[in-house]
């Protein structure tokens, strides 16, 4: 296990070692993308890899990863031939096969494959080398319906592609020139947003905060929203240079959405590494800690136990979650359900608290902070947990450069935008992490929620409600008999179906774990209702009869089938169509 991982950190960007020194050489790999940016799993045609390179390199080179687990050396070019768009741009460009890609894909690597480095060479020097991922869209993740919206923006339901050509390619991100874009074909809706750069740059993600009003978490309150097109309802934006890092699931995408709130207490000792935790027991939540101020954050695996004479530093092996006090600066947990937090002295080195962790006790005096002492230096928060949000509309602007995205990419980001809405354990990859991640609404104890969907009915109507018997009836051959990821079936998504005795009808999804909670109408002669529940529960590997509304063993029209603890499928049976709702 990687003790001292990056919650941020772009992996795999290195500069060369020589004799053992750090050698910073004149190249640098600026962006690196595949064109199509997502390969389709069934992909015949050529596959370009392209590497933007400031500088003037000597030599180029994707170290390809083989199947057998050898790796092959294949060299770039920027001629203007053999795939190259455009000589002398620095754009280095090689021509692959699908077949060079697609295969690198595993079970576990949640659709982004491992490919291999670039390596980039200064005489005979490595100067750079920058890890390799692939965007796969296999037939787990289900083509959605895209409207246009002008020449230079579509959307699904979770995705906004904006065409903006100087953001992405001049490396500079105008971010406020793409939201003022937004805001033009959004209403001023939303909380947050997440911005995504095609092609992937070797930058790390970051979120700035463009309102606060919020009073007791050592911010003085701001607005800028204007500056963005909001007319002051947008709190903050977390930027995505790295399209492959993507993934609002994970502990990362919920690390930098933390800090709009979190870590800005101006007063010893929590302000040793502002924005994020010294080193302590806060340390081991979602937030991490830095080893000084201003510094990039890091995961601390460890669950800090005081003791007489110090503290036991035990291996956190689940995924990280938000601490008591990050959510009462949150504005989720009251004041008085924040217990007092253990920070070690300032200049303790992680790498010693690393070398007991899980093997033994660490000696030393520890400083304890208490939420009492942090009331009385920056005040109680307003508004309190009572009295605060606790659900979040966070839309996703995905930007490329060269022209709208495919369907196929669009079906692939969205699928991870939705993500932050999930309320089960999922599976995920970042960089070379791979585990079990729990979104927002497990991180934060069930408190918090985040709403993906860029589209909404009106007044307040949910989209199960406002779909009636001839909406079914107008889709009714878009169903299939493919089974459905449950990772897709987050609260609230909403599924039309023709049952196996050939009714219509649809279904919402209210809670999706082990357990499968629906509501459901199916429709009989004349649009009469022929079974509904505002509540039917189907337990892990049950099958459900939607003609009746029982949990059954035999007539049903699906099965809720568990692969594994996180990975679940609603499985069509007996001649069942199901589809997904969109707008």
């Amino acid at each position: 296990m990687r003790r001292n991982a990056a919650l941020g950190l772009i992996v795999g960007l290195v500069a060369s070692i020589a004799g053992g020194a750090l050698v910073v050489a004149a190249p640098e790999l600026v962006y690196s993308a595949f064109v199509p940016p997502v390969i389709p799993a069934d992909a015949a045609g050529p596959i370009l890899f392209e590497a933007k390179v400031a500088g003037s390199p000597t030599r180029v080179v994707l170290v390809l990863n083989v199947r057998d687990g050898s790796t092959s050396d294949r060299g770039l070019r920027d001629d203007g031939t053999g795939g190259d768009r455009v000589r002398g741009d620095s754009v280095y460009t090689l021509s692959l096969a699908a077949s060079d890609i697609v295969p690198l894909l595993k079970s576990d690597d949640v659709f982004r494959a491992e490919v291999g480095y670039v390596e980039i060479y200064d005489g005979t020097t490595l100067a750079i080398r920058g890890n390799v991922f692939a965007d796969i869209l296999t037939s787990d993740i289900p083509l959605l319906p895209v409207t246009s919206l002008a020449a230079d923006a579509h959307r699904t339901d979770y995705l906004v592609n904006l065409v903006d050509r100087d953001f992405v390619l001049t490396n500079g991100f105008d971010i406020a020139t793409v939201l003022r874009r937004f805001y033009d074909l959004f209403p001023d809706d939303f909380d947050f947003v997440s911005v995504v750069a095609v092609p992937s740059y070797f930058r790390n993600r970051y979120h700035f905060a463009v309102k606060s009003d919020v009073r007791g978490i050592g911010i003085t309150p701001f607005d800028t929203s204007r500056t963005y097109g909001s007319a002051g309802r947008l709190l903050g934006i977390t930027m995505f240079p790295n399209g492959s890092l993507f993934d609002p699931a994970e502990a990362a995408f919920q690390h930098e959405l933390g800090h709009q709130w979190i870590n800005f207490l101006p007063f010893a000792p929590l302000n040793y590494a502002i924005p994020h935790w010294p080193l302590s027991d806060l340390a081991s939540g979602i937030m991490g800690f830095a080893e000084a101020q201003g510094g990039q954050g890091l995961q601390f695996p460890c669950i800090v136990v005081p003791a007489a004479g110090g503290a036991t530093l035990e291996q956190r092996y689940d995924a990280p979650v938000f601490t008591d006090l990050d959510l009462y600066l949150m504005g989720f947990l009251p004041a008085d359900q924040v217990g007092p937090h253990v920070i070690f002295p300032r200049g303790t080195q992680s790498s010693d608290l690393f070398s007991v962790c899980g093997s033994g006790p660490w000696r030393g005096p520890l400083q304890t902070v208490t939420i009492q002492g942090i009331v009385r230096q920056v005040g109680a928060r307003v508004p309190d947990a009572a009295h605060s949000p606790h659900a979040f509309r966070v839309a996703t602007i995905i930007v490329s450069p060269d022209g709208l995205l495919s369907r196929e990419a669009m079906a692939f980001y969205s699928y991870f935008a939705r993500r932050a809405q999930a309320t089960g354990e999922v599976p995920y990859h970042s960089g070379f992490a791979k585990g079990t991640a729990k979104p927002f609404a497990l991180s934060t104890r069930g408190l918090g929620a985040l709403d993906a969907r860029l589209v909404a009915t009106a007044d307040g109507e949910s989209v199960y409600d406002s779909v009636g018997f001839t909406d079914i009836l107008d889709r009714n051959g878009r169903v299939t008999p493919a089974a459905i990821d449950g990772g897709n079936l987050t609260p609230g998504t909403v599924l039309f179906y023709i049952t196996n005795a050939r009714y219509l009808g649809k279904l919402e999804v209210l809670e999706s774990a082990y357990d499968l909670v629906i509501r459901f109408v199916t429709y009989g002669a004349g649009a009469s209702v022929r079974a509904s529940s505002e509540h039917l529960v189907i337990p892990g590997t049950f099958l459900a009869d939607l003609d009746t509304g029982a949990v059954t063993s035999s007539g049903a029209d699906f099965q809720w089938s568990q692969k594994s603890e996180t990975v679940r499928y609603l499985e069509p049976a007996n001649g069942a169509l199901f589809a997904e709702w969109t707008q």
